[in-house]
């Protein structure tokens, strides 16, 4: 079952991890929320829990889904899993050719990323 101080946590990651992401600060996250900069500080600190309606304010500020941040582990997994499942029946229709030509591009976009990391 869930351990709710934990599943809290998590959320106020994720939350934390979008804002860093999209450069936008605490108190920018609480302006645009409309909710106080204590009550913000309390959700990042973990001093406080977050209300679903306070959760739906944030993610409406941030311009992502309460999916988002609240993670489920067991179902982005099987998401994953299927997703990698229907990529592997694809590449086996592929024609050797293909298969070459898609080893070398994945191979072009492992050193691009490579290359982009500081």
């Amino acid at each position: 079952m869930y351990n709710p101080d934990e599943e809290c946590r998590k959320i106020m990651d994720s939350i934390r991890e979008i804002c860093v992401s999209q450069g936008i600060s605490q108190n920018a996250l609480a302006k645009a929320a409309g909710i106080s900069n204590s009550t913000m500080s309390g959700l990042m600190t973990g001093k406080t829990s977050p209300y679903v309606h306070t959760l739906l304010k944030i993610c409406n500020a941030l311009g992502v889904r309460l999916e988002d941040v609240v993670e489920n582990d067991e179902i982005n997994e099987k998401e994953s899993i299927r997703e990698e499942t229907g990529i592997l029946k694809y590449y086996r229709r592929l024609p050797e050719y293909k298969k070459e030509q898609l080893c070398i591009y994945m191979d072009m976009l492992e050193q691009y990323d490579r290359n982009r990391r500081p």
